[in-house]
């Protein structure tokens, strides 16, 4: 991997930060885009250095593609994160006893583990998971080393959903606050939050509760499910002064059904 972060102007004796390998590719990409009159040979090589630093599929591929028959070197780690570690994020820590090959592809035999130690930052709402990549401690072979690539995978909670730096969540809300408008309070990412339900709002509609996502600039997304009262509940307070005759409008339900059964009696008997 050194020609390539000599490529990107980066010394290849030092470890970089995906941020600062992307900074420096920026960099140079500026500098060297055929638009602004540079080279399109150049741009290209810088083009496919970065991809080589920060992709690990396309890495592959054109590792096998100029070295068929050389084995993959990389070392490949899942680790799971829960649904909160990804939206708030965390430190991850990794340690493993690294392989060496010789070259019929064998694991070497060693008195002494080489111990490898690999720390990173899992960022805020990574609730799709995350790859990080450390150049160089893969396998080895020879002078040869491979990569190791994490993914963190978050788990699915319960309650919470997610789109982007939004979170969704469905919440039960009586149906008398739902016809009056009023106030709810709903469990968030970052503890009880109130909700305004406006007067009139209706059963699946999207109400939101501003910077509760991710970071505090996604919001957090209030799917509307009506809880509908029971007989007895047509008694308490807080259904007074809403003029509903539920039992006006059972009566009419029962009439349409009955006007809608003589109908299709009297047309199957033909008169």
């Amino acid at each position: 991997m050194q020609e390539h972060l000599k490529k990107l102007g980066l010394d290849p004796n030092k470890r970089y930060s995906p941020e600062e390998v992307k900074k420096a590719w920026r960099k140079r990409v500026s500098d060297n885009h055929p638009d602004k009159g540079g080279d399109q040979e150049e741009f290209l090589k810088i083009m496919h250095s970065y991809k080589m630093l920060t992709d690990p599929t396309y890495r592959h591929g054109e590792e096998r593609r100029v070295n068929p028959h050389k084995p993959d070197l990389n070392i490949r780690m899942q680790i799971p994160v829960t649904f909160e570690e990804a939206f708030f994020g965390r430190p991850i820590n990794v340690c493993f006893n690294r392989i060496e090959l010789g070259e019929d592809g064998k694991p070497i035999h060693k008195e002494e583990q080489d111990v490898v130690y690999a720390d990173f930052a899992l960022p805020e709402g990574c609730l799709d998971g995350h790859d990080v990549i450390r150049p160089g401690l893969g396998l080895k072979q020879g002078d040869r080393s491979g990569d190791l690539i994490i993914r963190a995978v978050p788990t699915r909670h319960a309650r919470f959903q997610h789109s982007g730096p939004d979170i969704i969540t469905q919440e039960k809300i009586p149906l008398d606050l739902i016809l009056k408008g009023g106030e709810f309070e709903v469990q968030t990412m970052y503890g009880l939050k109130t909700l305004r339900i406006p007067p009139g709002t209706q059963p699946g509609q999207r109400l939101s509760i501003r910077n509760c996502g991710v970071g505090k600039y996604g919001n957090h997304i209030v799917i509307v499910d009506p809880v509908f009262p029971q007989k007895d509940d047509l008694k308490k307070e807080a259904w007074k002064g809403l003029d509903i005759n539920w039992e006006g409008s059972q009566e009419a339900e029962d009439e349409v059904f009955e006007q809608h059964f003589i109908r299709i009696k009297t047309f199957r008997s033909g008169f």
